[in-house]
């Protein structure tokens, strides 16, 4: 049986499509990975809109709300949900003290497992952000102390 040179350059570029298929998977993980890591990234963009908008109810109010739904129906604050992206249950949150809260999500991956990409879409100034990403995986809770505007300096 003689081997034809068309059936050996067939076989080798199928042979490279698969290996770049499976390497390809090896590298990003599995569609499910990036999946939970998508809803990870949507929940930690969605706690720092939280606390940003945590931080305006503060500083109009001069206190906390008692609950996020609450927070979401102040006026001039805008949030695009107080709820888990995948779950749709509402994130967790208790008032600590008049100046501090505490969020709560349920996470599906390690966090911080892809720096660079953190990084290219880190909002300016935000040290919420820094920890927001560093999450574990489960059930995580931060502790954050409202960012007061117009506080007069003390001499």
């Amino acid at each position: 049986m003689k081997i034809n040179g068309v059936k050996i350059f067939a076989a080798i570029i199928t042979l490279s499509v698969v290996s770049a298929v499976i390497l390809g998977f090896v590298m990003a993980g599995s569609p499910n990975t990036a999946r939970s890591r998508n809803a990870d990234q949507s929940r930690v963009e969605s706690l720092q809109q939280i606390t940003n908008a945590l931080d305006n109810y503060w500083n109009a109010n001069k206190s906390l709300p008692k609950d996020l739904v609450s927070l979401s129906a102040s006026p001039n604050v805008y949030l695009q949900s107080v709820n888990d992206p995948k779950t749709g249950e509402p994130f967790g949150y208790t008032v600590v003290s008049s100046t501090a809260y505490e969020l709560c999500a349920d996470f599906e991956t390690l966090g911080n497992q892809q720096a660079e990409y953190a990084e290219r879409f880190k909002p300016m100034a935000s040290n919420s952000y820094d920890r927001l990403i560093n999450h574990d995986k489960g059930r995580q809770c931060f502790q954050f102390n409202v960012n007061k505007w117009n506080e007069p300096m003390m001499k």
